[in-house]
This record gives structure tokens, sequence and C-alpha cells, in this order.
């Protein structure tokens, strides 16, 4: 049946409530990020320039306003894929990033405000896109067609296969506090297409793997089996987003077969998580591990990007995009960089500068601020929020009748790495435009009658049902 007017009426009356414990969730996040950062990553980091200092009444003013601003439009629940990608670059982007920026930046915290309200305004607009994606009747089961886990299985052996073939010399499980020479093995070591292997292998296939034996129990070997992909990517270049990706996608598996599940209990969850990691960092050294690995690597590196590519491109020149292929037909560099031996690698610009030309130090960015700070300063983060919310509603779309369950697992390497990589990049390197084919090519079918083929065959009439199940869409 379609919505009822009072199924729909009583949804409406609870946003306001939902958009408030987005807020004040949001608002206890960024004080309990700002104490972890107080007592452990900048007692501990404090040399690689995560330093503390105490802010002024203003500076506190401003980045308080703008997390509660954002927070207001985040979707409070995560009842569309789109949702939870838009959860990590809130969570792990924007809201670290208001929390460290006035503290290790190189310039009055003025300087920074325009470029953080537009981070702020372009959240607030992606966030209003993927609010405009209506309920959709889903899935109500996931089961991988015999072809789809015949397919990802085979090629998943065959790219592991490679990898082992083309790395076993320098294979090693570094620790996480030594990666840095395993990184530049492999760079040395890779070549040509070994790298679009290596990413499609790590970010499009173990993913693959994983959410497929969380959500299919006949599949539920395709979960070790993934985890070791991971774990041999991890052992080629240290990446330690190989090592967090497995345990979020397992967890988000976990926590997704509960219902009413909103965005502020993952908001407070992450919350929770990072004050028992920091209480135990020093007794327990799994604790350690994982917070070294979530709070420093994930979250405080990717937020330090923000204000080291501001004061880098904000004082050299914007590169106004020449850095991607197809552009820099059009546009030239910046004149800075037409001589610099890293152009267009952004990345290893900004690690020249903060830690010598010498370094080899590649600091990865998300889209905000490697195709936005450093492209065309808050211009540039405006343009490319527009672009990050085509991409979501793109995804939204393509997906709109697969199972909800094994959607929102398989956004988490997705929305992880948006964390740390330009979209474009994300797009041709590391698998975005392959996650959107097969979404659209391997959805469920719908009959004349508006129901699911469990099994995927081919449908005998219309893709989309003709009534809409408001009710089951609203749950989990």
């Amino acid at each position: 049946m379609p919505p009822q007017p009072s199924a729909l009426s009583s949804s409406r009356a609870l946003l306001p409530v939902q958009r408030v414990l987005n807020v004040g969730v949001g608002v206890l996040y960024l004080y309990v990020f700002r104490w972890v950062y107080y007592t452990y990553i900048s007692v501990e980091w404090g040399y690689t320039g995560l330093i503390y200092k105490d802010l002024s009444f203003f500076e506190l003013a401003a980045i308080y306003s703008l997390t509660a601003l954002a927070s207001w439009f985040l979707p409070y629940k995560p009842d569309r894929p789109s949702a939870i990608i838009i959860w990590f670059l809130y969570t792990i982007a924007f809201v670290p990033s208001l929390a460290i920026t006035f503290m290790i930046g190189a310039l009055p915290y003025y300087t920074y405000l325009p470029a953080l309200l537009a981070f702020s305004l372009g959240l607030i607009y992606i966030s209003s896109v993927s609010n405009l994606t209506l309920p959709r009747e889903r899935s109500r089961h996931f089961r991988a067609d015999g072809n789809l886990a015949t397919i990802v299985l085979f090629s998943f052996g065959l790219l592991s296969a490679g990898i082992y073939y083309a790395y076993s010399e320098i294979l090693q499980f570094s620790s996480v506090d030594d990666v840095y020479t395993q990184r530049f093995a492999a760079a040395d070591a890779t070549s040509g297409v070994m790298g679009y292997v290596r990413a499609y292998h790590s970010y499009f296939f173990c993913p693959l793997m994983v959410a497929i034996g969380l959500c299919d129990r006949s599949k539920i070997l395709f979960v070790p089996i993934g985890v070791a992909g991971f774990i041999l990517s991890y052992m080629v270049d240290a990446s330690k987003i190989s090592l967090v990706i497995p345990l979020i996608m397992i967890g988000a598996g976990i926590i997704f077969r509960f219902k009413g599940i909103r965005t502020y209990h993952l908001t407070a969850g992450l919350s929770l998580l990072c004050v028992v990691a920091t209480f135990f960092t020093q007794s327990v050294s799994f604790v350690r591990f994982v917070a070294d690995l979530v709070l420093l690597r994930t979250i405080a590196i990717p937020a330090q990007t923000f204000a080291q590519y501001f004061d880098t491109f904000h004082f050299k020149g914007y590169t106004w995009w020449s850095n991607i292929t197809g552009i820099n037909a059009i546009v030239p560099p910046p004149a800075a960089f037409q001589q610099d031996r890293f152009w267009p690698v952004l990345g290893q610009i900004v690690g020249a500068d903060y830690y010598g030309s010498d370094s080899r130090v590649n600091l990865n960015a998300n889209p905000f601020v490697g195709e936005g700070i450093a492209a065309g300063g808050p211009i540039g983060v405006i343009v490319v929020s527009v672009a990050i919310a085509i991409f979501l509603r793109a995804i939204d779309r393509t997906s709109s009748t697969w199972n909800l369950r094994v959607l929102l697992v398989l956004m988490v390497p997705i929305g992880l790495m948006l964390t740390n990589v330009h979209l474009s990049t994300y797009m041709i390197s590391f698998g975005g435009a392959a996650w959107l084919v097969l979404f659209r090519l391997a959805r469920p079918k719908w009959n004349l009658l508006g129901n699911v083929y469990r099994d995927g065959r081919s449908n005998i009439g219309n893709e989309r049902p003709l009534a809409v199940n408001f009710q089951q869409d609203t749950a989990l």
C-alpha cells in the first residue's frame, strides 16, 4: 500500500526531535574528541604537528556553532546508503577538522573561518540532497546470486594470486608505528597496472567478499577469506585502512541487524569508543593498537591535512583542479608548482613542505581538502561538495532496490575511502564508478505485482514496485 498519511505525519513530527538529538550528540562528540586530543593524541603524537593549545572564546564559539549547524541537517537515520557515507565524512573529516585546525594552523584563526564555513555549508548541501531520497520498497533478504558470487570469488582469487606473486619478496606485517618503510618498498615495487590491481583488490573485491559473507549465511566463509585479502593488502603497503575497513564492516554487519538504529546512536558509539580507548591505552596493548589505528591514523591525521593544505596552497597558489588529468590540458598549474618534482601529487607536495623534500611522505587528503581547499579555498570546497552530492545521489538511485543491510555494510569502505582520497581519484582508481555499475547491473528485479525476486532472475515486468511500503523502509 502507499504510505499512509498518519505514518507520514508521525515521521515528520519526529523529525525535529531527531535533529535535536543529532545536534546534541554531535556537540558532545566534538567535546569528547577535543578531550581525547588533549589527553592522548597531542601528548603521544605532538611531534608530528598534532599540538594542543587553548582556544579563545570566539574560536570555541565558531567550532561548536558550525558543528551544531551541520548536525541539524544530517540524515537522522541510515535508511539509504548515502546516509552512512555522510556520517563518515561528518565524524572523521568534518568535526575533527573543526576541532584542531585553529590549534595547528600557522595563520590567525579568522583566516580559516571562510573555509570552515564553506565546509559546513557543503556538508549541509550534501545532507539535504541525500534527504531528498524518498522511502522505497527494497529486497527484504539478501542472497548472493550464483553468478555474482562466482565472479566475485574468482576475481578476488585471481587478483590475490597476482599480488602475492608480484610482491612476495617484500611482504611483511609491519607494526602500526612503522609503516613508511613498507610503503616506500611497495611504491618502488609498483608499476603500471599493478597499482590498479591492488586498489580494486583492496577496495572493491575484498569488501564485496566480506559483505556477501556477512549478509548471506550460506556464504559465511567469504568473511574470513575476504579478511585474509585485507591482511595481504596490509602486508604489501602497510596501509592502515586495510585493517580498519574489515573491522568496521564486521561491526556494521552486527549493528545493522538491529532495528531502530539512528545516526546519533552511531555518533554516540564512536564517542564512547574514543573515551574507552583513551582510558585503557596505557594498560592494554590491544586497546593501544585500536587507539593508534582509529583515533590517530583514521581520524586525527586526516583532520590535520585541512590546516596543512590550507597553509601550503594559501601561500603558493590554488591549483584550480589543474592536477586532474583532462583539466590539466586547459588549466596550467600555479607558477610555484610548475617546476615542482612532485607535481601533480598534492600529498607529496604538502608532505615535502612539512617533513622535508626528501621525506617522500604522501599526505593524502579527503575531497574537501585535496579538491576543495587546494583547488580554490572556500570556493573549491563548495564545488567539490556539489560533486560529492551528485555521486551520492547516483549511489542512492542505482542501489534503490538492493537489500538495505548489505548496502550499509558496503558503504563502509566507500565512506572510509572518501575521508582519505580525492573524489576524482576514487572514481577512477579505487572503484567509485565500479560500484555504480555493480549496483545497477546486479540489483534485485521486480515483477508486475511489485514483489522482489530473491534469486535475481530477470524481471518480466516493471523494475520498480507499483506501491511503496513506507513502514517497512523506515526500519532496518
